[in-house]
């Protein structure tokens, strides 16, 4: 893939060449030197910044939860003897809304953190429990319905 600095020489030749004697020539000279090139890379990457930024603004605008909970001691705030090692634990689902944070712990911190991420710091991430706690009910319902009818 190439960067607008590097497709600078390449659109500024083409210019040249279709533009023969004209303005579109003398722009297209201009394009194809360091300080055209230099120009040229900030009006594409200025036009592709915007871009990038409304997408990712659109795509999480309405996000309303989002954040790291720490889990282990070297991840608490207090703590002095922080390391290069992070473990991230996202979770998929929750079964009770209101219990989230115990879950989280539960999951991320004992289970997974004492047994895998012995040492390094333990965050898992808390995004729209509402949602994953819907999700989880579903599931669950599911499952109990499932296991009812092999049941019978």
């Amino acid at each position: 893939a190439f960067t607008a600095g590097l497709a600078a020489p390449l659109v500024g030749a083409g210019l040249v060449a279709v533009g023969g004697g004209t303005a579109i020539a003398a722009t297209g000279a201009f394009i194809a030197t360091s300080g055209g090139a230099i120009f040229f890379g900030v009006a594409v990457g200025g036009y592709a910044t915007r871009m990038i930024g409304y997408k990712v603004d659109r795509r999480i605008a309405n996000i309303e939860e989002f954040e790291f909970k720490p889990l282990s001691p070297k991840a608490m705030p207090d703590s002095e003897k922080g390391s290069m090692s992070i473990v991230l634990g996202v979770g998929g689902w929750h079964i009770d809304e209101q219990k989230v944070d115990e879950e989280l712990k539960e999951i991320w911190g004992c289970r997974f953190g004492d047994n895998f991420a012995r040492g390094k710091e333990v965050y898992a991430l808390k995004w729209e429990s509402h949602i994953q706690a819907e999700f989880g009910n579903a599931l669950s319902s599911m499952m109990k319905n499932k296991i009812s009818e092999y049941a019978i």
